[in-house]
């Protein structure tokens, strides 16, 4: 993912999972035998959030008192 001018690298499960938004954006369809939305840097989902609002959703993300 890119927000504002950082990369973020993280699991796109809590993503697709958690979000029609998020997974339809990771399933668009590409030519076939290239690789998918969000796979590498030259296909990194944007986001216009600010890069601090997104640390806030990956801290909701990856609290380890919310994981099961």
């Amino acid at each position: 993912m890119e927000v504002g001018n950082e990369r973020f690298r993280v699991h796109r499960y809590f993503f697709e999972h958690e979000s029609k938004v998020f997974r339809e954006e990771i399933e668009r369809s590409t030519a076939p035998g290239q690789p998918r939305q969000g796979d590498n840097d030259s296909t990194a989902i944007v986001l216009k959030d600010s890069p601090k609002d997104f640390e806030k959703l990956l801290g909701f993300f990856y609290n380890p008192s919310v994981l099961i």
